[in-house]
């Protein structure tokens, strides 16, 4: 469950323009989840972003950080350092597990996931990676379709309707949904409902 501290409107938390809520709410919102939880008998992960370093600082940002890790959230994301040193000072002060966030073109340096969990981290995130790799891709295609009438020049770039299928499991989904299929229709024959 992803809990922040962000108010709305939300931005993303490399822009500017943000504002905060105050880290009371913010814990409140922890504790209603934890609450939600009992009271629903579920398991699940309560991960807490703050984005106050942009707005008031890192020592507020650490000390949110802190604030809700007390308050039982699980796992902590600081939105946004913009230095590794910034980073070695949440992980040292915070002492929870943090994620990190590999924004391309963000503020915060990118790192591989081995350095990062070398500076303490427990989980990194690459949030766009794939969105951009696709929007580049569309967007080469639709070109090409605008300019050739058909995606010529883009074919060997592009997976084939075979190649789309395999990677989405179509053939194992088929087969999963044969074999239920079967499975139902010999439960349903086996059934005997005469009185």
């Amino acid at each position: 469950m992803f809990i922040e501290d962000q108010a709305a409107p939300k931005r993303c938390g490399h822009m500017s323009e943000k504002t905060v809520i105050p880290a009371e709410d913010m814990v409140a919102k922890i504790k209603a989840a934890l609450h939600c939880m009992l009271e629903m008998i579920l398991i699940a992960l309560i991960m807490a972003r703050t984005d106050a370093l942009a707005v008031n600082g890192v020592e507020d940002a650490i000390a949110r950080a802190m604030l809700y890790s007390q308050a039982g959230a699980d796992l902590l994301f600081v939105e946004a350092p913009e230095s590794i040193e910034q980073m070695k000072e949440i992980v040292y002060e915070v002492k929870a597990p943090l994620m990190a966030n590999n924004l391309d073109g963000g503020k915060t340096p990118i790192l591989t996931a081995r350095d990062l969990e070398k500076l303490g981290y427990a989980i990194v995130t690459e949030p766009v990676a794939c969105t951009y790799a696709f929007a580049k891709a569309v967007r080469i295609a639709l070109l090409d379709l605008m300019k050739t009438g058909a995606p010529l020049n883009t074919r060997d770039a592009i997976l084939s309707f075979n190649g789309f299928n395999n990677i989405v499991g179509l053939n194992e989904i088929r087969e999963l949904d044969h074999n239920i299929m079967a499975s139902s229709a010999n439960f349903m024959k086996n059934l005997n409902f005469e009185k």
